[in-house]
């Protein structure tokens, strides 16, 4: 499992290269580089030609009966950063004003675990771009990325579940439809999130103080 100080190095990293909505091919290329460093035995990654920031890595469940699906945004703001901090946005006029950064930090951290610790179920994880403008979302949908059935997990701010009705035609990755119960996977992801989450906000009070 990633370390704390190897997920510092990480949201450091991406915090220096931040990009607009469809522009985040730095991004998109550290992303790929460092799942490719993780356990490959259960993951199956996807990208796209047609919406070539998106990355999709699908973690293999030993005995799946349903797939959960963890959405991460990707894209920073246009932003000039002002901070003065050591690890500050490389690129001028645009900065993770909004935690990207630590977003795609916690979802890389979980992906890391699972890929080590094979769930029951598969897991679904979705590395969006466009969130803060030019509709990623909608695109992803439109192109068919996503089928099947899933429930999805997302990181906006704190930890929550969300579950979804969306029908889609595309086999395979994600249709969601409606399904108002607790599962056990649903837990442990969201512990997970919460203990790699507790690490990176103890190491940014450390730093303010």
């Amino acid at each position: 499992m990633l370390t704390e100080e190897e997920l510092i190095q990480i949201r450091r990293h991406l915090h220096q290269i931040p990009e607009l909505a469809l522009q985040e091919f730095d991004t998109h290329q550290y992303l790929v580089e460092t799942v490719a460093g993780f356990n490959q035995a259960f993951l199956e990654v996807r990208t796209f030609k047609e919406l070539p920031t998106a990355l999709m890595v699908l973690v293999h469940g030993q005995n799946p009966q349903r797939t959960i699906g963890y959405r991460t945004d990707i894209d920073a703001l246009p932003v000039e950063e002002q901070t003065g901090l050591p690890y500050s946005s490389t690129h001028p006029g645009i900065m993770h004003a909004c935690g990207h950064d630590i977003h795609m930090t916690v979802a890389l951290g979980v992906l890391n675990y699972f890929s080590e610790h094979q769930p029951q179920d598969n897991i679904l994880f979705f590395f969006q771009p466009a969130e803060e403008s030019e509709n990623g979302g909608k695109r992803a949908y439109e192109l068919g990325l996503f089928s099947g059935k899933c429930e999805r997990v997302g990181l906006r701010g704190f930890v929550r579940v969300r579950i979804c009705d969306e029908k889609q035609s595309a086999e395979g990755w994600g249709r969601c439809v409606r399904e108002p119960r607790k599962l056990i996977l649903t837990s442990m992801v969201r512990a997970v999130t919460r203990r790699i989450l507790k690490m990176l906000m103890i190491q940014s009070l450390r730093q303010h103080h």
